[in-house]
């Protein structure tokens, strides 16, 4: 893996599909089963998905079997903690990472 060499690490702890249309796809499968694969060689800890909104991102999620989401969260935006989807996510003990967290809110 070049990208590893040029950190100059073994590997790394998470890498994030930057969006659900990645996984769902028509013939996506290749990209799913390469993710796995470096899960499974141990040059990535833990595979996930960054989530904008929660309805299609759910089935991005499901199909790609994750441990690590990355979304939007702010004091003015809390709309997937509102709607349950956080909860969710730690009852199956995926990694939660939150980004945005200064944004203005919704545009």
């Amino acid at each position: 893996m070049r990208s590893l060499d040029f950190l100059c690490m073994p590997s790394i702890h998470g890498l994030l599909v930057h969006h659900a249309d990645l996984v769902l796809r028509p013939g996506a499968e290749h990209v799913v089963e390469a993710l796995h694969s470096l899960r499974d060689q141990r040059l990535v800890t833990k595979i996930g998905i960054s989530v904008y909104d929660g309805r299609r991102d759910r089935r991005g999620l499901r199909r790609l079997a994750f441990d690590l989401v990355q979304v939007p969260l702010s004091i003015a935006d809390q709309r997937l903690l509102r709607s349950g989807h956080l909860a969710r996510l730690k009852r199956r003990g995926v990694e939660i990472h939150a980004r945005s967290v200064f944004s203005r809110g919704c545009s």
